[in-house]
């Protein structure tokens, strides 16, 4: 769906989700509507009952998350796959700028190109750090996803199963 700010992109998305759920899904299936702003799945969770009318039956098989914490959900629970350490913790970026400042002071990592990725040297050490302590940045997240849904496809196949639509919002962000 495009539009411009307040067309109602998501409203939209949250009726054809709803529609979906009344029309094809399986009982054991749900709709996944994934954001970027915390925010968003804040107003959209509590907007779909009270604003949308949409019936707790139908509402309570829309689940609502952020891409990270989707994302996060699938690594701590099959990331041992990849040989990451059982228990898994979330590195924050505060963290992960301590974790990098070493690095950056002894091998003149100045960023004056304006980018925010990181270098192969700064994801080689949160890649050492992951695996060694369980600790994940943000940054790790999807190649560590990516890992994990080419080498074990099995996982993929059950979150298709799980979510035969997931709707990407603010995808462009």
């Amino acid at each position: 769906v495009l539009g411009g700010p307040g067309a109602g992109k998501t409203t939209i998305s949250i009726m054809k989700a709803a529609a979906f759920v009344e029309a094809e899904l399986k009982p054991e299936q749900h709709v996944l509507f994934l954001s970027f702003a915390r925010a968003t799945v804040s107003r959209v969770s509590e907007g779909i009952a009270r604003d949308l009318h949409i019936p707790k039956a139908v509402s309570s098989r829309i689940e609502v998350d952020t891409y990270h914490s989707f994302f996060w959900r699938i690594l701590k629970g099959h990331g041992y796959l990849l040989n990451l350490p059982h228990l898994l913790e979330l590195l924050l970026p505060a963290d992960v700028a301590g974790v990098l400042s070493e690095l950056r002071t002894t091998t003149d990592q100045s960023r004056d190109d304006g980018l925010l990725e990181l270098t192969n040297a700064e994801k080689d050490v949160l890649h050492a750090v992951a695996f060694d302590t369980g600790k994940i940045g943000f940054d790790l997240f999807a190649p560590l996803l990516a890992n994990l849904l080419t080498n074990f496809p099995t996982i993929g196949d059950l979150v298709a199963n799980r979510y035969p639509l997931i709707i990407l919002d603010e995808f462009q962000d």
